[in-house]
């Protein structure tokens, strides 16, 4: 990575990397998600002076579940820029969902391998050598399969095609083991094994 929080172009595509680890002033512990003052100035900037189409990618999402703690901020200066904005992406939340806040789209990629489900939902998905061999599995729904998405852009029609792919839990579902949801998200829904096929204007 070239640092942080970039910049690079694609073929014409300009793609705004954000890095939103940073930490509040009154951060109190625990997973930072937040974009500091002098990453919202260089943002301001970039989206002044790059031409377009821009797509924004970050780990956390900046706009839907689970955004980061300034999320207001960084939609209010893409939102100034959607004439170039095309889309922002981001993973962390291990969900397939699209938020929409304003004139743009923020696209929430699931997670390659699983869904987390933390510690007070320990549970034995695979034979017993694989879970001494990999711990952290005890605290996931995996997947059966990876999961990946293939975006295709059209610029000219402000038009983006997604394919993704379908899976299979491996073991039980958050939902067979009654983990309570968050943010309004549905069981087989935003919280399944799969990136589904999607038009984006």
């Amino acid at each position: 990575m070239k640092g942080r929080y970039y910049t690079e172009n694609v073929n014409g595509l300009e793609l705004i990397v954000l890095d939103c680890n940073e930490q509040p002033k009154n951060h109190k512990g625990g997973y930072p998600k937040y974009v500091g003052r002098k990453q919202l100035e260089w943002l301001e900037k970039q989206l002044k002076n790059l031409k377009g189409p821009i797509f924004v990618i970050s780990h956390q999402p900046l706009a839907g579940p689970g955004s980061i703690d300034n999320a207001g901020e960084v939609q209010a200066l893409l939102n100034g820029a959607a004439d170039k904005v095309l889309l922002a992406v981001n993973g962390h939340t291990h969900i397939d969902h699209v938020a929409r806040v304003g004139k743009l789209s923020y696209l929430h990629v699931n997670s390659a391998s699983y869904k987390w489900v933390g510690g007070p939902h320990r549970h034995k998905s695979y034979p017993p050598e694989v879970h001494s061999k990999f711990r952290s599995i005890e605290y996931t729904c995996p997947y059966r399969d990876s999961l990946f998405a293939t975006l295709t852009i059209d610029p000219a029609k402000g038009l983006i095609q997604l394919r993704g792919r379908e899976s299979q839990w491996v073991g039980k579902s958050p939902s067979q083991l009654a983990i309570p949801t968050k943010y309004g998200l549905t069981n087989g829904k935003e919280i399944c094994p799969k990136i589904r096929d999607r038009r984006i204007h």
